[in-house]
């Protein structure tokens, strides 16, 4: 994905709707030039989501609403005068309506406005009580140059990489771990944090 997705603000309902649905377990940061030989410069990431069990769905909802009522109450006292503005109507006997169309137009937006707050803050509270950990890595290379190559001979920080040693027919008689790669660190990840992955 693009990076703006994980970062910009017009982007935050992606943001709102995956991070309400799924976990995010892993988000691999890729070079600037990976895709540059497809004539795309946009900084991209792969991201790894594990979609909620329903049990989890439901424990999720639940801190939601348990803070949106909680700021809802905080809010009590503004939100029943916004309320009181938009619903008034001008009682028999009335001199002069305490509330005019233009009053009662700004309530409508301060409500929309503080309603839309207490969302945020609400998803804001509840991703922290959800707390779970998640993988991140930054690789220098992935396996293509900025060119378009790949193969044996291009760099790739995703994989283990081995040295090989092949007798005089090219067979190979052994392969020593250099360097784990970021899908071994990864699987590390996963059982240090015993979180079940269909691999």
């Amino acid at each position: 994905m693009p990076e703006g997705v994980f970062n910009t603000p017009n982007a935050e309902y992606v943001r709102e709707f995956v991070e309400g649905r799924a976990f995010l377990r892993a988000v691999i940061s890729l070079p600037q030039e990976t895709f540059t030989s497809s004539k795309a410069s946009v900084k991209s990431s792969i991201l790894f989501l594990q979609k909620f069990s329903q049990n989890e769905q439901n424990e999720f909802n639940s801190i939601v609403e348990k803070h949106t009522k909680e700021l809802k109450q905080k809010h009590k006292e503004t939100l029943d005068k916004l309320e009181s503005i938009i619903n008034y109507r001008k009682a028999k006997g009335e001199k002069s309506a305490k509330y005019n169309a233009n009053d009662k137009a700004k309530a409508k937006k301060e409500l929309k406005e503080l309603e839309s707050n207490i969302k945020k803050q609400a998803f804001k509270r509840t991703k922290i009580d959800f707390d779970y950990p998640i993988f991140m890595a930054e690789p220098e290379f992935v396996g293509i140059t900025s060119t378009g190559e790949m193969g044996e001979n291009v760099k790739n920080e995703l994989l283990d990489s081995y040295e090989v040693h092949k007798d005089e027919n090219g067979k190979v008689l052994e392969k020593i771990l250099e360097q784990k790669g970021i899908l071994s660190h990864f699987r590390e990840f996963l059982q240090e944090y015993n979180i079940q992955w269909n691999q």
